[in-house]
């Protein structure tokens, strides 16, 4: 298994890969994102950052909860991070989930597939 220490708060934590059950789980709060966006502006090209910052503020708790769902950090941590932190614990979880070789083993997948279509 992949596993990644970091340091987080000043204290090192273990990332590990996300289990398929907590991964499905966090899809739901995933879902429930597109429900706050629709509520924006998103046509005022100036108004990005408001807008950026309004989604943040508006799905803060399921931010926190899906950010704690992925890391296993309780949410009162995930509170207290840096932006800085925050950023490496996403890379830290992308590179532990091996996303980057998912990607490709999905794109063969889908390859697999399309052939099967053309055949």
């Amino acid at each position: 298994m992949n596993k990644k220490k970091i340091k987080i708060n000043d204290k090192e934590v273990e990332i590990k890969p996300v289990e398929l059950g907590i991964l499905l789980d966090a899809l739901d709060i995933v879902e429930r994102l597109p429900e706050t966006i629709k509520k924006l502006d998103l046509e005022d090209e100036q108004n990005t950052v408001k807008v950026a910052v309004k989604l943040i503020s508006e799905s803060r708790e399921d931010m926190f909860q899906l950010i704690s769902m992925l890391s296993g950090l309780g949410e009162d941590e995930i509170a207290k991070l840096t932006i800085r932190e925050v950023i490496q614990l996403a890379k830290a979880l992308l590179e532990v989930n091996e996303v980057t070789e998912i990607k490709k083993d999905w794109g063969g997948i889908t390859e697999m597939f399309q052939k099967e279509k053309v055949e």
